[in-house]
């Protein structure tokens, strides 16, 4: 179980007013690009928008089959990574999005 995928309490100056080292955002990061190789059957993310679940809604609201992708994960992993990587470009460059 992942939790707390926010990105924004990773921001220097707020890791600063906490008393906390920007090797926790760090560690963060590296957390997260390993945990996206790890195997997982059910990701059931914060938000909606993290898993494009609105696209992939059946026409029918009946159809309860279970929405399976096997590329949520990662994904969700890779994104929460970069948005943490995007706070600190000194020491991970520009971050595309």
């Amino acid at each position: 179980m992942h939790g707390g995928v926010g990105a924004d309490t990773m921001r220097p100056e707020m890791l600063r007013q906490l008393g906390l080292g920007e090797e926790l955002a760090h560690g963060f990061v590296r957390d997260c690009l390993a945990l996206a190789g790890e195997p997982v059957e059910i990701c059931l993310p914060s938000h909606v928008n993290q898993t494009n679940l609105a696209g992939n809604l059946p026409g029918d609201p009946m159809d309860y089959r279970p929405f399976v992708d096997s590329t949520v994960w990662p994904a969700l992993m890779e994104e929460r990574a970069r948005a943490v990587q995007a706070l600190y470009p000194a020491v991970y460059g520009q971050a595309t999005r």
